[in-house]
């Protein structure tokens, strides 16, 4: 059977017209809300849902009327020039790890048509300031002088915390700075304290170097096969920022090459279990296995996937998966 389902899909509110939303569709079930798998032609694993990507939301006034409808943790209520309004800050977290992420929200007001304004998010620690981020709504997707008032927004954002800042206590803040020069403090600095992390920054010792880089984010470096104990240790290496947080995957194959004797998928996580999207660029993260059941002769691969749809990361040589021979 065929059939067509049709969803109307609201749109929270303060959500911020911009094109890069995804909408994601897949199927569960309803007793227990496990999701159901999807498999490509090839029977490997595709995730367990299809996206629509690049998903346009056209522009249109957000009444001003939408903010008593999302609550504010910190309510703020700050005029900033003279149409525009900081409610509020949310900033679920306090304590982070260097290298690490913040996560927050600012939701504004505005009256009337607004000019462009640059916004700060710091750091400060007497007169230490280390800038985090500046920009525009949004992650520059929505300046404010292309808002259509009266308007709600919520401006959801994330910027990372330097790997080498010093760990402990430092004020959280914004800074809107005018075209004219004028800088406005948006808030009073917020106490979050941060905390050192065990990075490896020093290249670990292998036995089997590969060398090989997922599409110039996440290299192989190589591994190390203990047939004594069937213990497999793997190295990766953060080259860039990631844009995802992925699935390593170890495969022990059939003799005719298909899935598996033995396999492991999970997602590949560093110190502090910190998924790869959240990784300090140079690090080095030692990912260890024990392979059951290891048959001497069988082909040993891995490589990485997006979880939500099962894609495969590719290598340079346009290839999905890393022969450990």
């Amino acid at each position: 059977d065929q059939f067509v389902q049709q969803f109307n899909i609201p749109i929270p509110a303060g959500v911020p017209p911009t094109a890069n939303f995804t909408v994601r569709i897949g199927w569960f079930d309803g007793d227990t809300g496990q999701e159901v798998t999807r498999f490509d032609e090839n029977g490997q694993f595709a995730g367990s849902a299809l996206l629509l990507e690049k998903v346009q939301l056209t522009t249109q006034p957000s009444p001003l009327s939408q903010s008593a409808e999302r609550p504010v943790e910190i309510m703020l209520n700050q005029q900033v020039g003279s149409w525009l309004t900081l409610i509020g800050l949310d900033l679920p977290r306090r304590t982070f790890n260097q290298g690490e992420q913040i996560d927050f929200a600012l939701h504004w007001t505005a009256d009337a048509p607004l000019v462009d304004i640059t916004v700060l998010i710091e750091l400060t620690k007497g007169s230490d300031v280390v800038v985090l981020t500046e920009g525009s709504p949004a992650g520059n997707r929505y300046p404010f002088a292309d808002w259509l008032t009266p308007a709600y927004v919520l401006d959801r954002q994330r910027v990372v915390i330097p790997a080498d800042l010093p760990a402990g206590e430092w004020g959280f803040r914004a800074v809107a700075i005018f075209e004219s020069g004028e800088r406005v403090e948006l808030f009073e600095p917020i106490e979050i304290s941060v905390e050192p992390l065990d990075l490896i920054l020093d290249r670990p010792s292998i036995e089997n170097e590969l060398n090989v880089v997922f599409e110039d984010q996440i290299e192989l470096v190589g591994y190390t096969f203990r047939p004594d104990s069937d213990e497999l240790e793997l190295v990766w290496h953060s080259t860039s920022s990631a844009t995802g947080d992925y699935v390593a995957f170890v495969h022990l194959q059939n003799p005719n090459g298909t899935c598996c004797v033995w396999q492991s998928d999970r997602p590949l996580v560093s110190s502090a279990v910190r998924p790869t999207s959240r990784w300090v660029v140079g690090e080095y993260v030692i990912d260890r296995y024990v392979i059951e059941g290891y048959v001497d002769g069988l082909n040993l691969v891995s490589g990485l996937y997006r979880p939500e749809n099962g894609i495969r990361l590719l290598t340079a040589d346009q290839v999905n998966q890393v022969e450990l021979r």
